[in-house]
């Protein structure tokens, strides 16, 4: 039972309830200096008493140093509570998927499914030695051109489009793999 619960009228009709409000209003809540960077900090709680005032009134008024510890940390702090989001987030929707649940209320779960390709290069390789040799000398080019260190070794990725360029899109299919990506998302749908 919570306190001051025995003082409380059971059972008001609405009207009541107002009445009662306008006769005993809720006590107000005092609200934290929204600007002061000891009060809106959850790992920082402002040490002041109400009738002091703080010394920092802003985050623009702390020295420089001091400043970025707290940018810093709030920064930690948000990327933290995003990744906490995130994760929430992708569990819900992954639950939803597996349980079939497509729709509820004014909410649909749509996906947009993108397909991407990557070249086997060993066996474009094999394949297609003449085009993977013209491949391998451009990516040495472009390396030496921006000026960093070269090996002659074998190329690790090649660009699929360059690649259709080169033999075509359909003997091309023979030595890629594809990899299919979900991106699922909540969408209002206005009734």
């Amino acid at each position: 039972m919570t306190v001051g619960a025995e003082e409380q009228p059971q059972g008001l009709t609405p009207k009541e309830e107002a009445a009662d409000l306008r006769e005993n209003p809720l006590p107000e809540e005092q609200d934290p200096c929204l600007t002061c960077t000891h009060c809106v900090r959850e790992e920082l709680v402002c040490g002041l008493d109400s009738d002091q005032e703080c010394t920092y009134q802003s985050l623009d008024d702390l020295p420089p140093l001091e400043r970025i510890y707290f940018l810093e940390q709030e920064k930690k702090r948000l990327e933290q509570a995003l990744a906490n989001v995130t994760k929430m987030r992708d569990e819900r929707i992954d639950a939803a998927v597996k349980s079939g649940i497509t729709e509820e209320g004014d909410f649909l779960l749509k996906n947009k499914r993108r397909k991407v390709r990557a070249v086997k290069v060993d066996e474009f390789k094999a394949q297609f030695p003449e085009a993977y040799r013209t491949l391998h000398n451009a990516a040495i080019d472009a390396a030496m051109k921006k000026a960093q260190d070269v090996t002659v070794s074998d190329l690790v990725t090649i660009s699929v489009k360059e690649a259709e360029e080169l033999v075509g899109k359909k003997p091309l299919s023979n030595v890629c793999t594809e990899q299919v990506y979900d991106h699922w998302s909540i969408v209002l749908v206005e009734g």
